[in-house]
């Protein structure tokens, strides 16, 4: 009997084995997870349990199949961390693709650093990683961990598909709370199984999904959270640090968020006498404020603190003005505090900068829809916003990443939502004047002059600090004109202070006209511009997005060298579509060829239906783009 019992005991055990390594087997997955997956969540399950005020428990336990290169990432674990949460019972395990156990994490494995970028000064932000080191695919991991957290201001978004070209068996979410406190939450993108159990004294709610298909990255994508599955989670009262409040709504979130900033705007007073003197004569309240900008875009330098509260809380005014530094938070303080010393009442606004983060919800507050701070000044003819952070973007210009948003205003009442500015596509432009005078072998003397202006400022922006030249270098590398010599160039914001650059570019290029015989050949180059759109997959599962929309407009005046005339002129062209318009003319007058080209894009999100116009559109874009000039040796 007893034998017979070890063996029944044996034969348990094998079989509890045998379960495991079919669960983690590669055969286990369902083909249609496989197809377009570079890696898949077998199961992901999170639980929070909040335990006080200021206190919560967060406990990770996952698996990821990786099945090629392009997936690895996902097998690297990550656990970011701060001084106010602790990092514990960190376990791992790798399998073969048959399921097989081949290994374990070992202590020793995982790496612990600062988790700082290079413009952070000062932060106690960490990371713990760790990843196999294995050749071959496919293969399997396993972590699980906890982390117990003395703050508590929200819990991060749920997304069962955290990134592209990964899918996902299983995934579910538990969180329990005291009912004292509440929940708020929010469903998006996708059919979740939602339970909630209340007893007495505890909330539980519960949420999963199961055979996610993966998302393809493509270009022109929407904010995520306008497609991926996701839950949006909000403690209703939070507490960090010696700070607490409540997020009900964003009027208390703005409450909350003047608490951490109120005393905080004082300056020195030699610093207010000399403001003052600087702006007593300056009765126009907006160039008041682009002064007081100014002195301050000349005076300080971002780099990101990020320490306890301070990832929050912005240093003082005071700390500001002596040091000469600070990040996003401290940087708008600091200018709200020499606004105010000179009477000009300014407001200190949280926004999500950026794609993929953004104050999306009227209706529902979070810590997890802003990461960015920006100054509001109320105007009796328009509203004036400031991107502090930069010591050479153009005043009252905040850029394609602030545009077209709700601001969280922070003032004495709490919080007020506003939208910033919308930068329209006409204003976004990009004007290019280009004068080619062409010799009888084809080669060229090019001038071109071009503008760019509001959102085509931004593409090139950036070289107008640089060296000439690391400007040159920069352009030699970008301007389509295949061995162009570069004679003279000159680049300079036009316009004080506003978002307008002016490029001048002088050079030769060879054979910019192709030689056929008696005939020369001549295909304008469109400078700083798209001329080769792709096309929308009719399989494409997700909206074609356009964030900000522009205007790409060339004029060409092209000489006809001595000994040639006109051949033949391509077609115009003329063209509308719900995305955008296009226009391209062609005229001959006397001994040049002028052509005007001029292509508008629209802002704006455009469903399945929409992509056969958009591609007939840039079908017949992407043709006349590439029409040549033909000229030919005129008869003696």
């Amino acid at each position: 009997m007893r034998v017979l019992i070890i063996s029944i005991l044996l034969a348990f055990i094998q079989g509890i084995k045998l379960d495991a390594q079919l669960h983690m087997s590669v055969t286990s997955i369902e083909d249609s997870l496989i197809e377009g997956s570079s890696a898949v969540i077998r199961f992901h399950h999170t639980r929070y349990e909040r335990t006080a005020l200021d206190r919560y428990e967060k406990t990770i336990h996952y698996a990821v199949t990786v099945l090629n290169t392009e997936g690895e990432d996902m097998a690297r674990l990550r656990i970011n961390y701060d001084r106010n949460s602790e990092v514990s019972e960190i376990q791992g395990k790798v399998y073969n693709e048959l399921g097989i156990e081949t290994g374990k994490l070992k202590k020793k494995d995982i790496e612990d650093y600062a988790n700082n970028a290079s413009f952070t000064l000062f932060s106690d932000d960490r990371v713990k990683t760790a990843a196999p080191a294995i050749n071959g695919f496919p293969y399997t991991v396993e972590y699980n961990y906890t982390v117990k957290y003395k703050q508590v201001v929200g819990f991060p978004t749920w997304m069962p598909l955290p990134g592209f070209q990964v899918s996902c068996q299983n995934a579910d979410l538990e969180i329990r709370t005291p009912k004292k406190w509440g929940l708020r939450h929010m469903e998006l993108n996708g059919d979740f199984n939602f339970t909630e159990d209340h007893t007495e004294d505890v909330s539980t709610y519960r949420w999963s999904m199961s055979g996610l298909k993966p998302v393809v990255r493509e270009s022109g994508l929407p904010n995520y959270l306008d497609f991926m599955p996701a839950v949006y989670l909000t403690p209703l009262d939070i507490a960090y640090e010696t700070s607490t409040g409540s997020f009900n709504s964003w009027q208390d979130y703005g409450f909350w968020v003047y608490g951490l900033i109120q005393g905080r705007d004082i300056i020195p007073e030699n610093r207010i006498q000399e403001l003052r003197g600087m702006t007593d004569t300056i009765s126009i309240k907006r160039d008041k404020v682009k002064a007081v900008y100014q002195y301050m875009q000349a005076r300080t330098r971002y780099v990101n603190v990020s320490l306890g509260i301070g990832g929050f809380q912005p240093i003082t005014a005071a700390e500001v003005d002596q040091k000469g530094y600070g990040d996003c938070k401290a940087l708008t303080n600091y200018t709200r505090a020499l606004l105010k010393s000179v009477g000009i009442k300014s407001f200190y606004a949280e926004i999500g900068s950026g794609s993929n983060r953004e104050l999306k919800y009227p209706d529902f507050a979070s810590v997890y829809q802003t990461n960015h701070v920006i100054l509001c000044v109320p105007d009796e003819s328009d509203t004036i916003w400031l991107e502090c952070t930069s010591q050479t973007i153009p005043f009252g210009y905040i850029g394609k990443s602030n545009s077209d948003r709700y601001a969280l205003l922070v003032t004495e009442n709490g919080g007020v939502l506003a939208r910033t500015t919308k930068y329209e596509y006409q204003g976004n432009r990009r004007e290019s004047r280009t004068h080619v005078k062409l010799d009888p072998q084809g080669n060229a003397r090019v001038s071109v002059s071009t503008e760019f202006r509001n959102g085509e400022f931004e593409a090139i922006d950036g070289l107008l600090s640089q060296s000439h030249r690391e400007q040159q270098d920069a352009l030699l590398e970008y301007l389509p004109m295949e061995g162009f010599q570069m004679e003279s160039l000159n680049l300079e914001q036009k316009e004080d202070n506003q978002a307008v650059a002016q490029l001048d570019i002088v050079g030769t290029v060879g054979r910019l006209a192709v030689k056929a015989g008696t005939r020369l050949l001549i295909r304008p180059t469109y400078n700083f511009s798209y001329t080769n759109f792709g096309q929308l997959s009719e399989n494409r599962a997700v909206d074609y997005h356009v964030d900000v929309g522009y205007v790409h407009q060339d004029s060409f005046n092209i000489s006809i060298p001595e000994g040639y005339t006109l051949e033949k002129l391509p077609e115009d062209v003329s063209l509308e579509a719900c995305g955008g318009s296009y226009q391209l003319t062609y005229r001959q007058k006397e001994n040049a060829v002028f052509i005007y080209r001029k292509l508008s894009v629209y802002s704006g999100t455009y469903t399945k239906s929409q992509f056969e116009d958009i591609n007939t559109f840039r079908n017949t874009l992407n043709r006349a783009d590439r029409k040549r000039i033909v000229l030919k040796v005129a008869a003696p």
